[in-house]
């Protein structure tokens, strides 16, 4: 056995101990077969997983409740390494780096006597578990300086994004006439540094299309891009802004951007996805908000605490559907119903975390985040803000919707390792701690009347979110900005919108982020003027004109130096088919339809027969021909049109698409029965709109799924593809004939086009 001088010394000093407690002897003696070790110690990376796999998890489990954040009994702490490292007040060291003979918590652990054993009550470490503290302490007690301890809260938290927002000024600039808001300085500053010039603005039929998408997600029809090109009044593009900023469309397009996030859907989730037929409450108060510009701040506020902040406002109480909009565990027992899971809450913190803070709250669940500045503590803090929360059913225009309301005050634990079984210390409801620099000092009457220790509600938290001096607010109005930005260019200044911790992407631009920020809370953090400095811009007006130099300097067009094509969203293309066939039903708000479905998905979708079934019988018509974001969300399979494209699962948020192009997305195209159907509606408005021409048809075709006209060699294939499609036709249906067939596959062949599918 090798022994170091010091582990003998103590075991001569242990006196009598050993032979009065064999027991505890033959523990020491155990420590024989381990070592100090050599000069030589483990990789840094392999002490960091070694630590946080195996040490950790049983100093939070078996510790941490007397000896941790809230309670150092003995002054010991173990939940931070300098702490750790400190004699108690018996003047006793716990923990020896390299000396397993000198770490009283070593000793603790193995001792027989009531009075020094360690933990003092309940059952004893498993020598598994003690073998793992005795080895880690020979390796030197490796603590990685990723775990968030106050020291490396300090230092994270001089991360960007926690920061108050920047005092930026418009940087001057040295090409002159480009710019035509304060955005494009920033933009031509930063292309001037290295060497770029951005492009010129694109042509008016590109705009007209381009605006429409972005901001009502419906192409525009033939009359108003010939109103748009041939009106020459300076301020034609500003006035085309303003309209479609005011259109009740609007809504339904940034509505969906923000469902996402929300992660709303028409059915509950995990293995039974019940209906929620009151769930659209919540949908329709986002569109209302969007369309109303309702601030942002309250936006945020009344989804957080509607029901305390503005208990008689039925828009506020339906916007607390954000709290209840995520999957539950479909408990049949009352009492479980109106309370939240721990996995509720999960989802809760979580949502409100990426949703409107970009942050991934949920990391801090089960340990101290990795690398952002969040300890578990502040997690389960935040967590008690919803946990009085109750799921009620509330009156509100039109029926019921699903809500909440505070109910009495419940106890919040820390749960150690992120198990309900394994309840840890008791915490309060609080705000993340590495927003407490910016926190306000108490008032002379709260200290007075000790208003600092009382109860924290959901109205405290919601004004901390959108609070730009004294909370969070400065990050939520990144978080909102960046979210604008990256929905009109196809990525944001951050790309990571969920993530604007550590590991996020930096912004490309900070200073035009902040700035961005800032003119949002001073224009009292109203979206719609914020995107019309956007939608005004000269970098939002570009072509997409490429050349190789400029690529060489930047590839990645991280400078924003030219336009980038763009897919339309899932919604956004169904919807557009309907547009351009002349199908679409333009009724908003209320209960979600379901339109036909294959039998193949309606077999996976009813799985359970006393639910409410998704109908075998559906005939698409009028009532099921309204815009995508009413088509019923059902998670566990999601409309089948919809999935193809990308559309999210609502299992949680998601704030970002990442658009894929797959080989089921022409098949869908080229052989769903809802592409036929709108093709042949397609080919009869061509019929009444085009004349009776073949090519005033394909012309009118051009027009209304394009936006342009056909050129010379287009309009010949088509007119080739048409007659060869006419004359090799066997019309079997009496209702039918063969021009109109032909002219229904060409317009099929033309929905399927990148060019409809893609903007710009």
């Amino acid at each position: 056995m090798l022994l170091t001088a010091g582990f003998v010394v103590a075991i001569c000093g242990l006196g009598g101990l050993a032979l009065r407690r064999p027991q505890a002897f033959q523990r020491v003696l155990r420590w024989a077969h381990l070592r100090t070790p050599p000069a030589e110690v483990a990789p840094a990376d392999a002490d960091a997983v070694f630590f946080t796999r195996e040490v950790q998890p049983i100093l939070r489990e078996n510790c941490l409740k007397c000896h941790g954040p809230e309670k150092q009994k003995g002054g010991l702490r173990f939940d931070v390494r300098q702490a750790a490292l400190t004699p108690g007040a018996s003047g006793e060291t716990a923990i020896v780096p390299g000396d397993i003979a000198k770490s009283t918590m070593l000793h603790r652990i193995v001792a027989d006597d009531p009075d020094e054993q360690m933990p003092p009550e309940g059952q004893r470490l498993p020598q598994a578990s003690v073998e793992i503290l005795q080895r880690w302490v020979a390796r030197g007690a490796p603590w990685p300086a990723d775990q968030t301890g106050p020291a490396v809260v300090a230092e994270r938290s001089r991360h960007w994004s926690f920061q108050p927002l920047a005092k930026v000024t418009v940087p001057p600039v040295r090409q002159a006439g480009w710019a035509v808001t304060p955005i494009d300085d920033f933009i031509l500053a930063g292309q001037e540094a290295k060497g770029l010039h951005p492009n010129p603005e694109a042509p008016r039929r590109t705009l007209i299309r381009r605006l429409y998408f972005d901001v009502l997600g419906l192409p525009p029809t033939p009359d108003q891009v010939h109103a748009f090109e041939q009106d020459s009044s300076p301020a034609a593009y500003e006035h085309l802004v303003d309209r479609l900023l005011a259109d009740p469309h609007y809504g339904e397009r940034w509505g969906r951007h923000w469902l996402d996030a929300a992660r709303y859907a028409d059915s509950s989730g995990y293995e039974e996805d019940r209906p929620r037929p009151n769930a659209y409450h919540y949908r329709d108060f986002v569109i209302h908000a969007l369309n109303d510009d309702l601030p942002y701040d309250r936006f945020i506020q009344w989804q957080i605490a509607g029901d305390l902040l503005a208990p008689r406002n039925p828009q506020a109480l339906a916007a607390t559907g954000f709290i209840t909009a995520g999957p539950d565990d479909n408990s049949t027992d009352q009492a479980k119903v109106n309370q939240f899971s721990p996995v509720d809450l999960d989802d809760i913190v979580s949502t409100t975390g990426s949703a409107v803070l970009g942050l991934t709250l949920g990391c801090a669940r089960c340990h101290d985040h990795k690398f952002d500045p969040i300890p578990t503590a502040d997690y389960y803090r935040l967590s008690a803000f919803f946990m009085s929360a109750e799921r009620v059913e509330r009156p509100v225009k039109g029926g019921k919707a699903p809500g909440v309301k505070e109910g009495p005050e419940k106890k919040t634990h820390v749960l150690l390792r992120g198990n309900p079984a394994q309840p840890g210390p008791e915490v309060q409801a609080d705000f993340l701690s590495v927003f407490a620099p910016f926190a306000a000092p108490p008032s002379l009457f709260a200290r007075l009347f000790h208003r600092t220790h009382s109860r924290k509600t959901r109205a405290d938290l919601a004004q901390w979110l959108t609070d730009v001096d004294h909370g969070a607010g400065a990050l939520t109005a990144r978080v909102a900005v960046n979210r604008i930005w990256q929905h009109h260019f196809g990525r944001g200044l951050v790309e990571t919108p969920g993530d604007f911790g550590i590991r996020g992407a930096p912004p490309t631009n900070p200073a035009l982020l902040d700035w961005l920020a800032s003119e949002l809370t001073r224009g009292g953090w109203r979206l719609k003027p914020l995107q019309k400095e956007i939608l005004m811009s000269a970098v939002y007006r570009q072509d997409l004109t490429c050349d190789d130099a400029r690529v060489a300097i930047d590839p990645d067009n991280r400078l924003w130096w030219r336009r980038e094509t763009q897919p339309v969203e899932a919604e956004i293309l169904r919807d557009s088919i309907l547009s351009v066939s002349g199908c679409l039903n333009a009724q908003s708000f209320g209960p979600a339809v379901k339109p036909r479905i294959s039998p193949e998905a309606i077999s996976i979708l009813n799985r359970k027969k006393h639910y409410d079934e998704w109908p075998a019988d559906v005939k698409d018509g009028p009532v099921t021909w309204r815009r995508s974001i009413y088509i019923f969300a059902k998670r566990s399979n999601l409309f089948p049109f919809l999935q193809v494209f990308d559309a999210p699962n609502s299992a949680g948020s998601c704030t970002r698409r990442i658009p894929t192009t797959v080989a089921p997305q022409a098949l869908t195209l080229l052989n769903d029965p809802f592409m036929r159907e709108q093709a042949w509606a397609f080919a009869v408005r061509l019929s009444k709109l085009g004349g009776s021409e073949p090519q005033d048809r394909v012309g009118a075709a051009f027009e209304l799924a394009l936006g342009r006209d056909p050129r010379p060699s287009e309009l010949a294939a088509s007119l080739r593809f048409i007659e060869e499609q006419t004359n090799n036709r066997r019309v079997d249906d009496p209702g039918e004939d063969a021009q109109t067939a032909g002219v229904a596959d060409f317009c099929q062949a033309l929905l399927a086009l990148n060019e409809f599918s893609y903007i710009d």
